[in-house]
């Protein structure tokens, strides 16, 4: 390979070892092996390629946040309301991790394509939350209070947890069948949409509406608002 010649070294890992901490042993283990001059050892295999791929893929994960976050912005026109829906981010993360760790898998690539649909879910709650606050202040006149608050969540509860259910409903059976041929993938996916789903709903249904009481005051009647699409 590149007019070098080389030596493959195949090894398999035993069902009860981990596939990441077997390779990165071996990979520290040989960086203390003196080879001779012009001569050197490489660690490749599944894991690696993994981690190749989780780094691309948090770089893409990370400009798309900064487009959501604008978007939410222009979407609910104020800065604090698009920070607001995303106070959820930490725990939903954190449910996907829990998750995890109690099924006993390590952060896979599944793992964060889970997450990352988990906070989808969880962003698209919060907007139809918040904008339905802002709907019963600004179309119905409803005043900014715990009135409002309350009444929006029971209006939108049903449409909460019926999406989280149904969420959960179609992940369980891949969560069931264990990480067998063929679901490498899917599996730590499943496992993370579950805790992360869980996770999104409480945020939803009780941090989100607590800390609107706090910082929703006004925002819906603000000239921020006012921007409307506009169909010729």
């Amino acid at each position: 390979q590149g007019v070098s010649r080389r030596i493959d070294v195949t090894a398999n890992v035993k069902e009860e070892a981990s596939l990441g901490v077997v390779s990165s042993e071996a990979a520290r283990r040989i960086k203390d092996v003196t080879f001779p001059f012009e001569y050197h050892a490489e660690v490749l295999g599944e894991h690696f390629s993994q981690r190749a791929a989780l780094r691309s893929l948090r770089g893409y994960l990370f400009a798309a946040s900064i487009v959501a976050f604008l978007v939410l912005q222009a979407a609910l026109g104020s800065w604090r309301l698009a920070t607001l829906s995303l106070v959820g981010v930490p725990l939903t993360v954190l449910g996907c991790l829990v998750a995890s760790g109690i099924a006993g898998m390590e952060f896979s690539l599944g793992s964060l394509l889970g997450m990352a649909s988990a906070l989808a879910i969880m962003i698209r709650s919060g907007i139809m939350l918040v904008r339905h606050f802002q709907d019963l202040e600004r179309v119905e006149g409803e005043p900014f209070g715990d009135g409002i608050v309350s009444r929006g969540v029971k209006e939108q509860f049903l449409s909460i947890v019926s999406t989280s259910v149904c969420i959960f409903l179609f992940f369980v059976p891949f969560v069931v069948l264990g990480d067998i041929a063929g679901l490498e993938i899917v599996h730590p996916m499943a496992v993370a949409i579950l805790g992360g789903v869980v996770g999104s709903t409480l945020v939803t249904l009780f941090v989100i509406p607590a800390l609107y009481r706090r910082l929703g005051a006004g925002a819906a009647t603000s000239g921020e608002l006012d921007f409307k699409p506009q169909i010729a």
